[in-house]
């Protein structure tokens, strides 16, 4: 208290002191308003919450809100999202293609340097020799070369559906795999 008489501010701390309690009151108040509006989140199983620990991997939204999911085949998504899983903190995956094979589960007669090659030509993974780079996701999906936007049989028009509906693609990627095997 008298070093805050002697440098002569503290008059100056009451006043910031008030308007931090000011703010902290006013988002308190913001805070329990976005409660009551929004639905509460009940934990199904509060003994199995995931947790980052260590190493994690990601997929941003955009992948499936811009299209990237869509304008990929079975094969490539599976091959996209390994690599995403398997990839370093910068994105860099150690498996060759053979491995790669093997673990996402192909066939041998599928093409898993084809595939790889559209990936690259859609611009989301870089390759030199057995390293793979997952990249940052381009601006747009690119549909590859010589490749057209996939039909959407029993979809209505892309511009004419909201948020994209999680559950329906998984479930249509679960349809898509089993009418491979």
């Amino acid at each position: 208290m008298k070093i805050k008489r002697i440098l002569g501010f503290s008059r100056d701390l009451a006043k910031v002191d008030s308007m931090d309690t000011l703010r902290q009151t006013d988002y308190q108040r913001r805070q329990m308003e976005r409660r009551k509006i929004m639905r509460p989140r009940v934990l199904i199983d509060p003994s199995r919450v995931r947790r980052l620990e260590g190493s994690f991997a990601f997929i941003p939204h955009r992948f499936v809100r811009d299209g990237f999911w869509e304008s990929l085949s079975v094969e490539q998504l599976v091959a996209y999202v390994f690599l995403v899983l398997a990839a370093d903190r910068d994105g860099i995956s150690f498996y060759g293609p053979r491995k790669l094979r093997c673990l996402c589960k192909m066939d041998p007669g599928d093409d898993i340097d084809g595939i790889l090659d559209e990936l690259v030509r859609k611009d989301l993974i870089a390759r030199e020799d057995i390293y793979t780079q997952v990249l940052s996701l381009p601006s747009a999906p690119s549909m590859g070369i010589g490749r057209g936007p996939r039909k959407r049989i029993g979809h209505p028009p892309r511009e004419d559906i909201g948020p994209v509906d999680i559950g329906r693609l998984v479930g249509d990627f679960v349809k898509k795999t089993e009418g491979l095997r």
